[in-house]
């Protein structure tokens, strides 16, 4: 039997408000105490507090994650600069390398034209995770589309599987069918082949 309560949060959010209106509103009709409809409407306040405390704390680690990996993007950029002048020192021998840890291990060839990453879907609690395949290279891009639509929105550059994708409903009350794609990436550009798009449907 199909629970009167929705568990989706967006449509539980929807419901506990008409609930608390709908108790106003027929309290006398159906005979509740003052005490029954208190005690019915501090429950549906609690659980809203407690659905839109999580909502707020997906809403700052997005934008704690966006500041976090502008941050790592940018500096480590500058690090890579500063490798790269520390071996062209006419001082600079494998054994400075060693103690940096800037030595570069032998990597296995890579197929820059022919590379192809396997993906695979699944829903986590508030998120989509997208588990793919490197064979080798530095990571994948990591794009996304709702299914209908023609242009593809670029979310990160995944150095480790899976990618875990945060965002939240544009209508919190309406699932999305999103479809996912990656291209792998190998010195600092895209290689290969797109993977095959996955579909998954998110209810948030």
């Amino acid at each position: 039997m199909k629970d009167i309560i929705p568990s989706v949060f967006a449509l539980l959010l929807s419901w506990l408000t008409n609930f608390k209106t709908q108790l106003t509103n027929y309290a006398s009709t159906l005979n509740l105490s003052t005490q029954q409809v208190t005690d019915m409407s501090v429950s549906c306040d609690k659980i809203t507090a407690a659905i839109n405390d999580t909502i707020q704390k997906k809403h700052d680690y997005e934008v704690s994650k966006a500041l976090r990996d502008s941050i790592i993007a940018d500096e480590t950029q500058k690090l890579r600069v500063t490798c790269n002048l520390i071996k062209l020192n006419p001082a600079y021998n494998d054994g400075i390398g060693q103690a940096f840890d800037i030595l570069y291990a032998a990597a296995p060839p890579v197929d820059t034209q022919n590379f192809k990453s396997v993906i695979t879907l699944s829903l986590g609690h508030g998120f989509v995770s997208v588990k793919f395949t490197k064979k080798g290279i530095e990571g994948v891009n990591v794009y996304c589309r709702l299914k209908g639509e023609s242009n593809w929105t670029f979310l990160t550059l995944a150095m480790h599987s899976p990618y875990n994708d945060h965002r939240m409903l544009a209508d919190p009350i309406k699932p999305e069918n999103r479809e996912y794609m990656v291209i792998g990436v190998f010195a600092d550009v895209e290689i290969g082949l797109p993977s095959d798009i996955a579909s998954i449907t998110f209810a948030g």
